[in-house]
């Protein structure tokens, strides 16, 4: 499955946690070996998906959420909170260990998937660039982040692109 590539795009858009539970999902059958590289685009409906690593209760305001039908998710990877709704396009993808795309180094990842993203945007006319670490911007304004884990056998990097949102 070295070379073999697949692209997803399975989507629960009312259903953030099924989405949070089908990245890690599939990051661990690449992980393990019983899937190839795999992309993955998809959508969540109005929520907040925080890192692995941050307490909740610092992080959001949960009687505002409830109030405004927001749901709160807990990702597997570390990074800050992030509000996704429908008009956001989120990625995902899961690498093999080792791979010659984008190496065996998460800075190397965040790299390599993050100029794939402005290789993109060029084509449909839109100047961005990569700034280190793990941004994305247009005209000095961030308009993705990403976040990512590295383990003994998986290289995964995963963002949302700011394309509207409420």
């Amino acid at each position: 499955m070295s070379g073999e590539w697949r692209l997803l795009e399975v989507e629960w858009p009312e259903d953030p946690y099924l989405n949070l539970a089908a990245e890690e999902a599939i990051a661990r059958a690449v992980g393990e070996g019983v899937a190839p590289t795999t992309l993955r685009f998809w959508r969540n409906a109005n929520a907040v998906v925080i890192g692995a690593f941050q307490c909740a209760s610092l992080e959001v305001r949960s009687r505002e959420c409830l109030r405004h039908g927001v749901k709160v998710v807990r990702r597997f990877t570390g990074g800050g909170a992030v509000y996704h709704d429908i008009r956001n396009l989120n990625f995902a993808v899961s690498f093999r260990k080792p791979s010659p795309i984008p190496g065996d180094s998460i800075m190397k990842a965040y790299e390599a998937v993050g100029k794939a993203i402005v290789s993109g945007f060029g084509k449909l006319g839109v100047e961005a660039e990569f700034v280190p670490i793990n941004d994305i911007q247009v005209r000095g304004r961030k308009i993705c982040g990403m976040a990512g884990t590295l383990s003994r056998s998986l290289l995964f990097v995963h963002g949302c692109i700011l394309v509207g949102s409420n």
